[in-house]
């Protein structure tokens, strides 16, 4: 580790001078040559360069962004709580992949279980189990979102190839469809630059950590297109839980006329990871939280995503059709057995905006997707003696509309209705373990098996399908104080479909009913009023919520199988700043909230996996133009345990953690900075389960350089 830290200071102390002499007018031509000759950024989605004198007669276009409200139009205009992640802050960040990004820059709470700060559950507004399946990931246009319950590989998208993150906290189901209940995550990768660029990160820390990632942007003509690779791993803070992650991403695309641009992105990832399961009490993760309880378990995931998207903008129509494939292989072993899960997705998001007049405008779209899944278990590590194959399929169609009207001036009204229909089904065979292998081995030699059966002996089976329909609307009204201040009220209906695994018993699980058809979807209301405030270096945004849920899902290990809970009800407050001055700055992102159910026999008890406060502030100070240095506090309050509906057991203790970080600036093309993530060593555990205690990553350091030219 001291010699590669050494190596990198002594590139970037060799490399910086130079740069700084180029920045200082000491190449050829200088920086005012360069200013001299700059060209337009026609604003075309995708990013086309133009020369300055062609493009006078050549109108500009706005992005047009897949499903949705346009944020560029400013937040004030719009009854969203939304907060927004530049490239700046991405690249200022000792963040190292999307899930560190969300939790620092974004106020996302992200549970791991693995003691890593790469994987985890995204949390959103008062939902604790399998939260990841209420927050909906969009990567340029396409669902990230898998049909089962497993965990999203944010890994896929690395932090080096991300543009910008918007983050919509509330329910968007109207606009968005399925897996929006507790709020939208939209990415816009890396698609093309003002100029050509490469770019380069280099980054260790502790336990092994280490990053390097390259990437480069440009045109020509109309052309524009972009590419990066990064390489990321560590040894893992626990025993047992070490990663490797590699990713690829290559885009490019083309400005065909004054107002249609067309691009294509392929994205390839592969991931790999130790598990080192749970602890069995408080008291262990107490003691030791490092240790790992199991040894061998591992999972490895080559996952590829590859995306197509049409925009064009006529005199009053905008239009964009994006579509997207992707498919994921993962392999695992748990517990002396072997896994195989292939999967594969397919979107079509076709939607059209139209402007009726300046007061009054509209949209229509539609979402297809489909899902198919293809499962088997095995016995040994060479695949022959199987004992489950399973094959699953999902497929989603939906349609909506929406519009908004400036009723009075700087009074807007807006609303969406949407109507979608899905089915689940699939097949599953599972075999007696005992009598698959032909030969067992006993007492040092390999004999016959004696309970052999050709075929197995079959354990269940199942071969079902089931049909769900969804509604969703929503109504919002945004009224504009003035040029600094809005206030915003917003009504949604809402619904959630079961994912593929809620429904059918299959990838070694064992439920009462192998295919349940009476699971329901969730469905519920979602109430929103809020205010905002942005003017000079100040932003805030505050609103209060109500979340009132009718047959969410979980899981009853009393009943072995997936149920739909009681009424539910969350309520609270959300509230963002920030503060930016010359020498100075802060931030503050905070949650207050209650989860309970509303009625039956868990009435008043709190929902698992769901703290009453969370939240984060950060302290930031210039004490030169080129260096900032920063605080932030976290915060995450205490919260029952995974499937404690009585909240009999013990709680998972609240939490506080420090980070700080230096940043230096050191010239126009690069820049250092040192971390220090849970600068105090807190021992806390991320995510519990009653007699499953998963304890989170201790102290991290970090140093990394940044390089752009």
């Amino acid at each position: 580790m001291t010699l590669k830290f050494f190596i990198a200071a002594i590139c970037f102390a060799f490399i910086c001078p130079l740069f700084v002499r180029a920045e200082n007018g000491g190449f050829a031509g200088g920086a005012e040559a360069e200013i001299a000759d700059v060209e337009v950024w026609d604003g075309a989605p995708g990013g086309v360069l133009v020369d300055s004198e062609a493009s006078e007669g050549r109108r500009e276009l706005e992005e047009i962004v897949a499903t949705g409200y346009d944020f560029k139009a400013g937040s004030l205009e719009v009854p969203v709580n939304i907060s927004k992640i530049g490239r700046g802050d991405i690249e200022k960040s000792s963040a190292v992949n999307l899930v560190e990004l969300l939790q620092k820059k974004g106020g996302v709470i992200v549970r791991s279980t693995d003691g890593n700060s790469h994987s985890g559950e995204i949390s959103m507004r008062g939902f604790g189990e399998n939260s990841q399946l209420r927050v909906l990931v969009i990567v340029d246009g396409h669902r990230l979102n898998r049909s089962d319950m497993g965990a999203l590989n944010l890994m896929q998208i690395p932090a080096d190839n991300i543009e910008s993150i918007e983050i919509l906290r509330g329910s968007h189901t109207a606009e968005y469809g399925n897996n929006a209940v507790a709020g939208v995550i939209k990415i816009k990768t890396l698609k093309g630059a003002i100029d050509d660029s490469i770019g380069a990160r280099l980054v260790f820390g502790s336990y092994g950590l280490f990053q390097a990632a390259g990437r480069f942007t440009g045109n020509s003509g109309d052309w524009f297109y972009s590419g990066e690779a990064t390489r990321y791993q560590t040894d893992g803070y626990r025993q047992n839980s070490s990663a490797w992650s590699d990713s690829f991403n290559l885009s490019a695309g083309n400005f065909i006329s004054d107002s249609t641009t067309v691009d294509v992105g392929l994205n390839y990832n592969i991931d790999y990871n130790q598990m080192p399961g749970a602890l069995a009490t408080f008291s262990q993760a107490e003691e030791n939280p490092r240790q790992s309880l199991q040894d061998g378990q591992w999972a490895r995931v080559n996952s590829a995503l590859a995306t197509a998207r049409l925009t064009s903008e006529l005199s009053r129509t905008q239009i964009d059709a994006p579509v997207g494939v992707n498919i994921r292989r993962a392999e695992w072993t748990w517990d002396t057995k072997w896994f195989d899960n292939d999967q594969w997705n397919v979107s079509f998001n076709p939607r059209a905006d139209y402007e009726f007049t300046e007061e009054i405008s509209a949209y229509f779209g539609a979402d297809l997707s489909l899902d198919g899944i293809t499962y088997a278990g095995y016995l040994n590590k060479n695949r022959t003696d199987t004992v489950e194959n399973s094959d699953i399929d999902m497929q989603t169609f939906g349609a909506y509309a929406g519009g908004k009207w400036e009723a009075l001036e700087d009074f807007t009204l807006s609303g969406a209705l949407r109507g979608e229909a899905a089915r689940i089904g699939g097949q599953d065979v599972r075999y007696d373990a005992q009598t698959v292998p032909k030969y067992i081995y006993r007492r040092g030699q390999w004999i016959l098996n004696p309970l052999y059966s050709n075929p197995p002996k079959v354990l269940s089976s199942f071969d079902g399908q089931k049909w769900y329909g969804g509604f969703a609307a929503d109504f919002g009204a945004n009224y504009k104080l003035d040029d600094s201040q809005s206030l915003f009220a917003r009504f949604d209906q809402l619904y959630r479909y079961p994912a593929t695994d809620e429904v059918a018993a299959y990838q070694g699980t064992t439920m009462a009913k192998p295919f349940n058809v009476d699971l329901k979807p969730e469905c519920g209301q979602n109430y929103e009023l809020g205010y905002k405030y942005c003017a000079g270096g100040w932003d805030f945004v505050g609103n209060g919520f109500v979340q009132m849920l009718t047959d969410e899902i979980s899981y009853d290990a009393n009943q072995a199988l997936n149920v739909n809970l009681d009424p539910t009800i969350r309520y609270g407050f959300d509230a963002r700043f920030s503060y930016d001055a010359e020498m100075w700055g802060a931030s503050f992102n905070a949650t207050i909230m209650r989860a309970e159910f509303r009625s039956g026999k868990y009435s008043g008890n709190a929902v698992p996996l769901v703290p009453q406060y969370a939240g984060s502030a950060t302290l930031y100070a210039k004490p030169l133009e080129w260096i900032t240095l920063s605080a932030t506090f976290n915060y995450v309050g205490p919260q029952p345990q995974g499937n404690d509906y009585l909240n009999a057991y013990r709680k998972i203790p609240g939490y506080c953690t420090v980070d700080f970080q230096a940043l230096f600036e050191v010239c126009r093309y690069g820049s250092v900075f040192f971390a220090v993530e849970n600068a105090f060593d807190k021992n806390y555990v991320s995510a519990a389960w009653v007699g499953s205690i998963y304890p989170a990553i201790g102290r991290v350091l970090k140093v990394g350089v940044n390089l752009k030219f």
